[in-house]
């Protein structure tokens, strides 16, 4: 109903005031603390925009979302949302204060949206450097991008990936772009140049298919 999906939304964006009162009343008791660490929106049809604007208003007003747990992973398998959705998510977080990174991110599933194309992965990625510095996987595969966004990535990668003072400025180690039709042999093949540049994270993965071959790679020093 219209009436839980906001009590919903206004949960999310106060979810560390309520779990910090409940972890007040409940210690002397139980010792139960609230633990949400993924939202799975898989499946969905964005009917009216509905996820958009839920999420957006999550990235918006969320109270300490360097400290928001519940957005460790974000899963919109299949949930109807396309590249305008992922443009408006960015341009949201990255008008938030420098401060204010959502560090808990680790995990954002964007597969299975055959919306979602090259338009947003520019903004897509200033968002990772700037405000998910600590998301290690992004999954884009059976997406709409093409070989340009594989160039986008591996420009992110040698832009971004040397070394600063012994430091990384993205955590981002595995991009999985399987079964991306507009992806190509050339796409395939600029991703795997990664492994050969001093700038590759030892741990960095990258799953690929082009023409039924599976370039699914990983170097672990």
């Amino acid at each position: 109903s219209k009436e839980e999906y906001f009590m919903l939304k206004f949960y999310f964006i106060h979810f560390c005031d309520f779990r910090a009162l409940a972890q007040t009343i409940e210690r002397s008791a139980t010792q139960r603390q609230i633990s949400i660490d993924k939202l799975c929106f898989s499946l969905n049809t964005n009917t009216n925009e509905t996820l958009t604007i839920f999420m957006n208003d999550i990235f918006k007003f969320c109270v300490n979302p360097w400290d928001a747990s519940f957005l460790s992973e974000l899963i919109f398998y299949r949930s109807g949302i396309d590249s305008n959705t992922v443009i408006q998510w960015s341009h949201t977080m990255m008008s938030r204060p420098e401060q204010q990174a959502f560090r808990r991110i680790t995990n954002l599933d964007l597969s299975f949206n055959e919306n979602i194309d090259d338009e947003c992965m520019p903004i897509l990625f200033e968002c990772i450097l700037h405000k998910l510095p600590n998301l290690e996987t992004l999954d884009l595969s059976s997406t709409s991008i093409t070989d340009k966004t594989c160039a986008a990535i591996h420009d992110f990668y040698q832009t971004h990936f040397a070394l600063h003072n012994g430091q990384r400025k993205s955590c981002l180690s595995t991009v999985n772009v399987m079964r991306c039709n507009g992806v190509t042999k050339n796409g395939q093949q600029l991703l795997s140049a990664i492994f050969m540049q001093k700038f590759c994270p030892y741990n960095f993965v990258v799953h690929c298919i082009v023409d039924e071959h599976v370039c699914n790679v990983a170097i672990n020093v």
